[in-house]
């Protein structure tokens, strides 16, 4: 919806984004397009950690925002090292960029690193990216990741 300059018609993520408001700027005609410049939640942390199943408690707690789990998207394709999962982050930070025009801003729940998403030209849509980081002891993540089903391929001693 906002990469495709609504004057021109040309695609280009890499906007500009006026600092005196809420407006995309087309590098190819100059045309301001509104938008609404909402803050980012990722809820991080290693498999086992709870992500999910804080995510889901969330739920059933609060509308206030979106809530999205990154995995749905997740293909092979992305796992390439020479791009650092940076394909997987900007598709992601345009579909969270989409909902955001709704008027609610999205946590997204999955593995990263504060600062990976910043690096793609998707994040400058954002307000702000605000990262909270589930943790659990170790010998409670082996258990949880044991525990896994085996199609999860999670409990093994290479993965843990």
């Amino acid at each position: 919806m906002l990469n495709i300059c609504q004057k021109c018609g040309k695609y280009h993520a890499d906007k500009l984004i006026d600092p005196s408001g809420s407006y995309a700027i087309c590098p190819a005609c100059g045309y301001k397009h509104l938008f609404r410049r909402l803050p980012l939640l990722v809820c991080t942390g290693p498999s086992g950690s709870g992500k999910t199943a804080v995510c889901s408690f969330l739920l059933q707690k609060t509308q206030e925002f979106v809530i999205m789990e990154s995995d749905i998207l997740w293909r092979k394709e992305f796992d390439s090292p020479e791009s650092n999962l940076n394909d997987y982050r900007n598709m992601w930070l345009r579909v969270c960029k989409n909902i955001s025009q709704s008027g609610r801003p999205v946590l997204l729940c999955g593995s990263t690193n504060p600062g990976q998403f910043e690096k793609c030209v998707e994040s400058r849509y954002f307000s702000s990216i605000h990262y909270i980081a589930l943790v659990c002891d170790d010998d409670v993540l082996e258990s949880r990741l044991k525990s896994r089903p085996s199609w999860r391929v999670s409990g093994s001693k290479g993965n843990i």
